[in-house]
């Protein structure tokens, strides 16, 4: 058996996005809906997301990076979706 290792960052969230997405485009064509589309906007206003405040990016040698902060930042974004919470959201619309 393989060893255990770590993926973090965007190889590993994008993807999982991705499938939650998925899932609810399922569940709406189930109930007759069509696909969702572009949901940039979307997924601003709908508050399905916990918010990180805490961290950073900052890289040891540069010393440079950013800060998680309250609402949307550039180390977090929107933050960690709450599934259950998009699900119902993004199925409604």
């Amino acid at each position: 058996m393989g060893a255990w290792g770590v993926l973090s960052g965007t190889s590993a969230a994008a993807p999982t996005f991705a499938g939650m997405i998925s899932l609810i485009n399922d569940k709406r064509a189930a109930n007759g809906k069509a696909e969702l589309g572009f949901l940039n906007q979307d997924l601003y206003n709908i508050k399905s997301w916990t918010d990180v405040t805490t961290g950073d990016n900052t890289c040891s040698p540069c010393k440079e990076g950013f800060k998680a902060a309250s609402g949307w930042d550039p180390v977090t974004g929107l933050g960690v979706p709450d599934y259950a919470s998009l699900e119902k959201a993004l199925a409604d619309l």
